[in-house]
């Protein structure tokens, strides 16, 4: 690491162009070609300068390294959500420099076309890109409203759509199906359609970049929060459908949807609630995960659901992983953090 060279801000100019496009702006303004040379000659592999964002493009973000730099540097290495949160933080005049690693200085490169050009790439560190992203995030909490436009239709291993991901000026979130109306045939429409989306937000995980969003009411959070204080507590739950399937039934514990293995426990006939245990609280998927607890107090029984609950959720868990696995909501599902 060498000197630091200080730019000032530059005004946020968004751009479309192609990576060969922006690659040729790069070197055919209105300085001439040996002065862009010298100018990436002043550079070092590895040196860290700091820099201002002038745009996006396809490839990245284009950067000035000096207040009268002749030319841009590329800034490579970042996703669409982090360059978007880049830009909105520039936007909003929260970040206006930012110190850049230099990864590429060369002055006698060629374009895909075999013209010379003076070549210049830059990178943001890791830590900063994923700083920015936590401050975005951070910036909201459960209960909030968020509008977002719909940028990427989330699916699972089996080609499935699990939801959405949306996107406000200042970050992403993900928006499952069990938390729209209509479920998984409506996140189609909400994709097609390409209109923003009026959501509360359910979680906030800054630290791992993703935002859990509902189209249910600011009740259904408060809700949702009230029962993650609970985990490991009896509460007394709603039965939603006393129709018994594969050994479930559907309830809901404080207004939050969740399915109990009934085992060898028998309802009453027009019994509408039950005893459970909240064994833990999906705060993405709005979803509690509970164990009935027996009227008779049959420590038998208690410990065949809990036998039972266990093996359900080893294997809950390991769907999770696999779903981890191929990227999801934010940087996991594949939309990826926040996303």
């Amino acid at each position: 690491m060498t000197n630091t060279t200080t730019a000032t801000a530059a005004n946020v100019v968004a751009s479309s162009n192609t990576v060969t496009q922006e690659m040729n702006t790069m070197n055919t303004n209105t300085s001439s070609f040996p002065a862009k040379q010298a100018f990436v000659a002043s550079f070092t592999k590895g040196q860290v300068v700091t820099a201002s964002v002038v745009g996006s493009c396809n490839a990245g973000l284009t950067m000035n390294l000096a207040t009268d730099a002749p030319m841009t540097a590329l800034c490579l290495g970042l996703s669409q959500s982090e360059r978007d949160t880049v830009m909105a933080s520039v936007a909003a005049g929260t970040n206006v420099t930012f110190d850049v690693e230099v990864v590429e200085a060369d002055p006698r490169s060629t374009d895909s076309r075999g013209n010379p050009r003076a070549r210049l790439v830059v990178r943001l560190s890791r830590a900063e890109a994923n700083k920015l992203v936590h401050d975005a995030i951070s910036s909201f909490k459960p209960g909030d409203s968020f509008v977002g436009s719909p940028v990427k239709l989330v699916e699972n291993d089996n080609g499935v759509a699990i939801g959405v991901v949306l996107k406000d000026a200042r970050a992403r979130g993900f928006l499952h199906a069990n938390q729209v109306d209509g479920g998984r045939a409506a996140l189609a429409a909400i994709m097609a359609s390409g209109i923003a989306v009026k959501t509360t937000v359910l979680n906030v995980d800054a630290d791992n970049g993703r935002m859990a969003l509902t189209t249910k009411s600011p009740a259904f959070v408060a809700s949702l929060t009230r029962l993650s204080t609970l985990v490991g507590q009896t509460v007394t739950a709603n039965i939603v459908n006393s129709r018994v399937f594969k050994g479930h039934v559907k309830v809901s514990v404080m207004g939050v949807p969740a399915e109990v293995e009934l085992g060898d426990v028998k309802l009453a006939d027009g019994q509408v609630k039950i005893k459970v245990s909240v064994n833990s609280v999906n705060s993405q998927f709005g979803t509690a995960d509970v164990t009935i607890v027996p009227a008779n107090g049959d420590g038998r029984s208690r410990l065949i659901h809990d036998a039972r609950m266990a093996a359900r959720r080893s294997r809950d868990q390991e769907q999770r992983n696999s779903m981890k696995g191929s990227g999801n909501g934010g940087k996991n599902n594949k939309s990826g953090k926040g996303k």
